[in-house]
């Protein structure tokens, strides 16, 4: 599911069609090329991952504040798990790792078997639906990571609330999404980036590919954070902590598009010219709305009341 699943998404121009009607058996990520392409994704985002690991540093000193040795952690959205391996290295806790994406978690379960030293440390699941967690009991994990999870759903608060459901009292949410920016296509905060530097604007839509046009109409109607935390509130979960880590992302796409010009020649090789291409200009997309302001990345944690 991690594409933002896969996710290098395209982010470059808002389609009228506006989001596409998703069915709650769908996989909660639509790749943008094939599975047999995941291999590309994870050369160009890290082994396991099929989105940005900019949030990770973020998330790992949450999560070392929080203390997760001895709880129970859901992974929402593990795609191949890379993340969630990376959790039980750190940490003592008992974590699950679901994926509507039946090929997703078998390559996960694959990625777990080949790591020695995390057997049996995590589980990893085939979610039946996309907007409920039936198989879990009320008031059962500590934690719930959603890993750019939400963008693709239409019914948000259905699912937070589901997840409301499943945490124990005082358990947390943490979300980590790109969300619209405060004002589109202008800054929500001091521009990092001088003006002549900025990209330029996205290519028309009658240049984008059609597997990528579903993406941009949904990254056109992300909700704002603020949204967000409203969402939270009717599922009855406290906002506690938003940290916009908009430039983490940047940095980051900035580094892996980079190193993707590097790998070039081996990658065509071994993927193709057009699906290495693909790649490459999603990222790219998704690295120019974010430096235009037009999306900003948050991390931020719900709390279930006591």
């Amino acid at each position: 599911m991690r594409t933002l699943q896969t996710i290098i998404i395209s982010t470059a121009v808002v389609i009228a069609t506006g989001i596409p009607n998703i069915s709650a058996e769908a996989p909660l990520y639509v790749s943008p090329s094939t599975h047999a392409k995941y291999k590309l994704i994870e050369q160009l985002q890290g082994a396991g991952n099929l989105g940005s690991t900019a949030p990770n540093n973020k998330l790992d000193k949450l999560f070392r504040k929080v203390g997760l040795n001895g709880k129970k952690v859901m992974d929402l959205g593990c795609g191949l798990g890379g993340y969630t391996l990376h959790l039980a290295k750190q940490f003592s806790a008992e974590i699950v790792g679901v994926d509507p994406d039946a090929q997703y978690i078998e390559q996960a379960k694959k990625n777990h078997s080949q790591a020695s030293n995390l057997k049996g440390k995590v589980d990893f699941r085939v979610m039946q639906n996309r907007l409920n967690l039936k198989e879990y009991d009320t008031d059962s994990f500590d934690v719930i990571l959603a890993k750019q999870v939400l963008f693709e759903v239409n019914d948000k608060t259905a699912l937070i609330k589901e997840v409301k459901r499943v945490l124990k009292p005082n358990g947390l949410l943490v979300l980590v999404d790109l969300v619209k920016g405060k004002t589109p296509g202008q800054p929500s905060t001091p521009s990092q980036t001088p003006e002549s530097q900025q990209l330029p604007p996205p290519a028309p839509a009658t240049a984008i590919p059609e597997h990528t046009a579903k993406y941009h109409a949904i990254w056109g109607e992300q909700p704002d954070n603020t949204t967000y935390h409203q969402m939270l509130s009717e599922a009855e979960l406290e906002t506690i902590q938003d940290d916009d880590i908009s430039q983490e992302f940047v940095n980051k796409l900035d580094e892996d598009i980079n190193s993707a010009s590097h790998k070039r020649p081996a990658l065509e090789v071994e993927f193709g010219q057009a699906a290495f291409n693909d790649a490459l200009q999603n990222m790219e997309n998704q690295r120019a709305w974010l430096k235009q302001h037009k999306l900003e990345a948050h991390i931020m944690v719900g709390r279930k009341k006591a």
